[in-house]
């Protein structure tokens, strides 16, 4: 499996904009995001775009390390394996 992962070390909760609190729910944490799922994904794929066409494999909002990050599984033709980004 290859993976491009944007992980987040603990002192990056200091520096992002969006801090959660726990057990929010998928609703409350749309509704909270600064980006659609669209425009962030427009950004994810932009990050792999010379690897090959690339497709979405799933996309999630969450919470990590007390930031709201979207999270993107991304599949590229001709490659095993997912993108994460």
């Amino acid at each position: 499996m290859v993976t491009m992962s944007a992980i987040l070390p603990a002192s990056a909760a200091e520096t992002c904009s969006i801090h959660p609190a726990k057990g929010l729910t998928d609703v409350q944490l749309n509704g909270l995001a600064k980006l659609s799922q669209a425009a962030a994904q427009k950004i994810a794929v932009s990050k792999i775009q010379g690897k090959g066409v690339v497709s979405l494999a799933s996309a999630e909002l969450e919470a990590e390390h007390r930031c709201l990050i979207w999270s993107f599984d991304l599949r590229v033709a001709g490659h095993s394996g997912i993108e994460e980004v």
